[in-house]
């Protein structure tokens, strides 16, 4: 990815931004599951700040477990699997779970097909090619333009 990137009037160095597509988009990723599933359970996996806050998960809540799953291991589960994982991740409040409406003007119909038609998960492989218009979009959306620029170098 080649330069860097402007979001909210910020000029971001192509290093950071490297690093957001890492954290956005990380291979393994966690996943809230029932404390039966049998989906890689990790009970010794650390949550890195940064994949913690992408994910909003501050603590496992009570009954469930992190499930770590690489892009490959959830792509080999069967479709209607990983819709149940991809719907309990809205259920359980998991962070980033977009919808596909939202996103797939940006990164195509392969998100209709990834779980269960509505709900999707950002993987690399999702994320691959449309780095800088999805993270633009992500970081812009809600949000308004920094006026640092308007601020005297004085102060």
């Amino acid at each position: 990815m080649p330069g860097g990137l402007r979001v909210l009037g910020i000029d971001v160095p192509e290093g950071l931004v490297a690093q957001w597509v890492g954290w956005f988009a990380p291979d393994p990723q966690p996943f809230l599951v029932e404390c039966s599933d049998d989906l890689g359970v990790d009970d010794e996996a650390v949550l890195w700040p940064e994949v913690r806050d992408t994910y909003e998960v501050y603590g496992v809540p009570v009954g469930l477990r992190l499930a770590w799953l690489t892009e490959d291991a959830f792509g080999d589960l069967p479709r209607r699997r990983r819709a149940e994982v991809v719907r309990a991740q809205v259920r359980h409040e998991r962070g980033l779970v977009p919808t596909v409406p939202g996103w797939q003007h940006l990164v195509g119909e392969a998100v209709r097909t990834q779980a269960d038609g509505r709900r999707f998960v950002w993987w690399p492989g999702v994320l691959a090619g449309h780095e800088r218009a999805v993270l633009t979009d992500y970081i812009n959306e809600g949000r308004r333009t920094s006026e640092h620029q308007l601020v005297a170098t004085s102060v």
